[in-house]
């Protein structure tokens, strides 16, 4: 054992015992209560990346497996098939939801935000058992003090009340055991807990790489704290580097190749900007960090460009930011020996909000309430030892410390309540993906991607209703608004193009107004197939019919596998009496997706009209073949009982049978 390491296998007095033990009742009855409100919540922002949303996550444990031999998210769409990530653990938690509950949604609902309260709840306890152990020469009651604060941070709401961001929470609780572990193997000197801690540290970067901060933060916590040698934190550091390298480079040997194109609407940074706009912008982000981690209000569902300009390192929020962190760095560093704890604390913040300066790297949203998750431990101890300050305690005079708890706890409450409350207003946001919107989008006029977003989510209301009706006249006039705010900010944002065209085309039927918005969609992404089958459609509308059928062929030429370019041509085709031009199309359909059955329909409906039964039946047949349908195998199951043909007649009901409640999705 480390003779400057204080030894725990001393037994601890009864009455400390009690209070340990009371102090992890109130942080876990505490954090539970806030959160409480969460439990009637539904699905909300990005749940369908690791929820039981995800069609592999429902299969439950059967899915673990796939789950951890696959990217986090693997979606195609309009650009492409986009795969990145790997985060297996989160998502594997709620496979054994799956597994244990089944899929029934709202008994999900509430089983998946209840594990997220408890993982949170026990995140809180394992911190104040961590800093206990850490900072062994400060009042317990201070200790607490920056538990509760931790606790009651606002910021947390989107962590917690987010299905989706349980990735964070795991990830701190296997940063945090990681850390326990540590100072049990230096208190022991017994190298099993530096495997634990290696272990716990392995689950929670499958968590999210959230944790990497830690990485500075534990041999510094080791050196100021347990006296342990530089050489010694140095293989600790060393081998938890190495197993770092190791999962990130380990999972690339089965994961396909990362495709996530990064957009300016995301991050201004992703686009073309001086060095000097680079660190002023990072800077920018800092000081939005340092004021949030204090006074978190307003908080939002997404940034993006432009709610933080870019700026120049030279204008006043940058610089305010230099002299605000220069000066917590400088303080930090003249206090190393004498105030340790401030120091630990201060320098315990800046590095865990480093990740997410946009100094070193963008951030996906430029800013975010789930990136000061971590670097929230830091600023919860400050202001713990800020109070206890106030109240007469130094930590460089602990001796001669008088400390008057009434005026701790008066003062404390302060934050404690204000935190609290705003905890618990701050919740009922998050409910669904709609409240979380409506709470949100006034203040974020200036984000290109919030705004088309809260268009884009009312717009797909619209269009996949089962029974779609005629939107208000409000609804039109909201969603026309914030896509004009967003092309306001950024004039040639592609999904603000199509959506506010797609609003003239498709429900106000001002076509020839969404002629141009299409088409300068299309300038700016020209490779993007949406907007070409809006502006086909539109054209199609305007009886400009050869203009669509050229766009059509333009989808074709870029996504030959567009099923539905193919299909709205020989529509056209149809329509004007050229029958076989029609059955042509359908051929090449055929050649493009080899299993789709729908071109084989569309020829049997062509021969039908044409009063060609056998033909048709004969097209039928090979696509019922190709994909269990349900009424089609039912008419042609009547078709040759008609015939007398009893074999091929039940062949086909025996078809419908197997066919029914079978979906088919067609892209």
């Amino acid at each position: 054992m480390n003779k400057n390491s204080t030894s725990y296998k001393t037994p601890l007095t009864d009455v400390l015992k009690r209070r340990i033990s009371l102090f992890n009742w109130i942080l876990f009855f505490f954090s539970v209560a806030l959160y409480l409100n969460t439990l009637g919540h539904k699905y909300s922002l990005d749940d369908e990346l690791n929820t039981h949303m995800d069609p592999t996550v429902a299969q439950g444990f059967k899915a673990i497996p796939s789950i951890f031999a696959s990217p986090y998210r693997t979606v195609s769409g309009n650009k492409g098939e986009l795969s990145f990530g790997y985060r297996p653990l989160p998502k594997a938690t709620f496979a054994v939801e799956a597994g244990i509950f089944g899929t029934f949604p709202r008994a999900l609902f509430v089983v998946s935000h209840l594990f997220n309260v408890l993982f949170y709840a026990l995140s809180v306890v394992l911190l104040f058992l961590v800093l206990r152990r850490l900072f062994n020469k400060i009042p317990i009651d201070l200790i607490f003090l920056a538990a509760l604060l931790f606790a009651a941070q606002p910021t947390h709401t989107e962590v917690v009340a987010s299905l989706k961001n349980r990735e964070e929470i795991l990830a701190f609780l296997g940063g945090l055991g990681a850390f326990y572990f540590l100072i049990q193997g230096v208190d022991t000197n017994k190298w099993k807990y530096f495997l634990f801690a290696g272990l716990s540290f392995l689950g929670g970067y499958l968590s999210k790489n959230s944790i990497l901060p830690f990485l500075f933060i534990y041999p510094l916590a080791l050196y100021m704290f347990k006296g342990v040698s530089l050489k010694k934190t140095g293989f600790i550091t060393i081998g938890l580097i190495l197993l770092t390298v190791a999962i990130q480079f380990i999972p690339k040997l089965w994961l396909p190749q990362v495709s996530r194109p990064l957009e300016i609407v995301e991050n201004p940074l992703f686009g073309q900007v001086t060095f000097d706009q680079r660190i002023g912008t990072g800077l920018t982000t800092l000081l939005h960090y340092l004021k949030m981690s204090v006074f978190p209000y307003p908080m939002s569902f997404y940034y993006g460009y432009d709610m933080i300009p870019v700026r120049s390192v030279f204008s006043l929020l940058p610089l305010v930011a230099l002299v605000l962190y220069g000066g917590l760095f400088l303080l930090a560093i003249k206090g190393f020996k004498k105030e340790p704890v401030f120091a630990f604390s201060a320098l315990f913040f800046m590095a865990a909000i480093s990740m997410y300066s946009n100094i070193v790297s963008p951030a996906v949203g430029i800013v975010a309430e789930r990136f000061l998750f971590l670097p929230t431990v830091g600023s919860s101890i400050l202001i713990a030892l800020l109070i206890y300050r106030l109240a007469g305690y130094k930590e460089e005079k602990r001796e001669s410390s008088i400390i008057r708890s009434e005026r701790v706890y008066a003062y404390a409450a302060i934050p404690l309540i204000v935190w609290a409350f705003m905890t618990v207003d701050r919740n009922s946001d998050w409910k669904t993906l709609d409240t979380l919107y409506a709470a949100d989008i006034d203040h974020l006029d200036r984000s290109v991607k919030a705004n088309t977003q809260f268009a884009g989510r009312k717009l797909y209301g619209i269009f996949n209703q089962m029974r779609p009706e005629r939107p208000s006249r409000e609804d039109v006039e909201l969603m026309e608004k914030h896509l004009l705010l967003a092309l306001k900010v950024k004039p040639d944002y592609y999904d603000a193009l199509n959506n506010l065209g797609s609003i003239y085309s498709t429900i106000t039927g001002q076509y020839e107004k969404s002629i141009p918005l299409f088409k300068r969609a299309i300038e700016v992404d020209p490779k993007n197939t949406a907007a070409y089958v809006n502006l086909a459609f539109a054209y199609r509308q305007t009886g400009k019919i050869n203009e669509a059928l050229e766009t059509y062929s333009q989808v074709i030429t870029i996504d030959p596998k567009k099923l539905k370019a193919y299909f709205k041509i020989a529509e056209i085709y149809e329509q004007a009496g050229l029958m076989q031009k029609a059955i042509e199309i359908n051929e090449r359909a055929m050649t493009a997706d080899t299993t789709s059955e729908v071109p084989y329909i569309n020829i049997g409906n062509y021969y039908i009209r044409q009063k060609d039964t056998t033909t048709a039946i004969s097209y039928w047949e090979k696509a019922v073949e190709k994909q269990p349908l349900e009424q089609l195998s039912k008419n042609l199951s009547i078709h040759w009982r008609l015939k007398g043909d009893k074999k091929k007649s039940a062949y086909y009901a025996k078809k419908a049978e197997e066919a029914k409640g079978v979906v088919i999705i067609h892209k």
